[in-house]
């Protein structure tokens, strides 16, 4: 699973005549971790909960993906419009995960299913990956879609519109997947 996240895409850039042709965005994972410690599943469980850096009013969170996403272009101006001339889309995709500062040390049933937890938790955090690479592409799509304008400020208001609509598509996807899996909760990733 995690060879699926740390996959990488090469970078483009995206010239526009007319309707521009697509190209891909360019996509960044990378991995981070944090460490726990314990011998058994509660004394690790206790440890997430309070080694963990994603906190948010008094709950804890024990892994979080982050997407910072980017967008250039340029415009040319003519007489009678304006029009979207290069377009580059990227996103930088982190995911935090902890690591257990001895599992050699664990027993094997212990070790077993803190490994089993591991997988399921990188399961649930592909779906936020999966979320934020289609929002990339849509966001890449949707921006090459852009129709010239007359002026280049309503160029400008388009893109920060779609930017916008993007965006919180995605938050709304990645809320959704939260809420119906309780973070994770009602799955395997459960723990201990």
């Amino acid at each position: 699973m995690l060879a699926k996240i740390l996959k990488t895409v090469a970078p483009a850039a995206l010239l526009v005549a007319g309707l521009p042709a697509l190209a891909e965005p360019t996509v960044q994972f990378r991995s981070e971790y944090y460490t726990v410690s314990g011998d058994s599943l509660e004394a690790i469980h206790r440890d997430m909960i309070w080694q963990s850096p994603f906190r948010r009013g008094e709950l804890s969170y024990v892994a979080e993906t982050g997407s910072r996403f980017n967008w250039k272009y340029t415009t040319r101006e003519s007489r009678d419009a304006c029009a979207i001339t290069q377009l580059e889309v990227d996103v930088i995709i982190t995911v935090t995960l902890p690591q257990h500062d001895n599992p050699a040390g664990l027993a094997p049933a212990v070790l077993d299913r803190w490994q089993q937890y591991l997988e399921a938790l990188q399961q649930h955090e592909q779906t936020h990956v999966d979320h934020a690479l289609e929002a990339v592409h849509e966001l890449e799509k949707r921006l090459g879609e852009i129709a010239p304008q007359a002026r280049c400020r309503e160029i400008d208001d388009a893109v920060d519109r779609v930017g916008r609509e993007v965006l919180d598509a995605m938050t709304a996807r990645d809320e959704a997947f939260d809420r119906a899996t309780r973070h994770g909760m009602d799955t395997r990733e459960a723990f201990p």
